[in-house]
């Protein structure tokens, strides 16, 4: 059996597409773990080098500092994410370009003094 070049090309861009979808709705576990001293009181989150403002995050309660941890199910397009950290004595932190598709887990380093802006996430 041969098939004809079209119905060759329309099967071949269906399966690019289901599978294109089928990324697009995959959802991503970020475990992060607030090492901190202080409690994390809020997150926001945006897709990395997007200008759009960052949008909240729901968090059930605080994390407390020390080691508490929660996680993130990312299901959001794409991999990259900027997230912003508000803690309880009201300093913030950004930790940018999170790769929540290659990335397990992310700590959250105690801030040094008078410490604000923003970190790089290690891969």
């Amino acid at each position: 059996m041969r098939l004809s070049p079209v119905l060759l090309t329309c099967t071949l861009l269906a399966v690019t597409a289901t599978t294109s979808a089928g990324e697009a709705d995959k959802t991503r576990y970020l475990q992060v773990v607030n090492r901190a001293h202080d409690s994390l009181t809020a997150i926001a989150v945006k897709p990395t080098q997007v200008d759009q403002d960052f949008r909240d995050w729901p968090l059930a309660s605080p994390v407390q500092g020390g080691g508490d941890s929660f996680t993130l199910a990312v299901r959001e397009p794409g991999c990259r994410f900027d997230l912003q950290m508000q803690f309880r004595n009201g300093r913030a932190v950004v930790y940018k370009d999170v790769d929540v598709c290659r990335l397990q887990s992310l700590r959250i380093d105690p801030l040094q003094r008078g410490e604000r802006g923003t970190r790089l996430a290690a891969d």
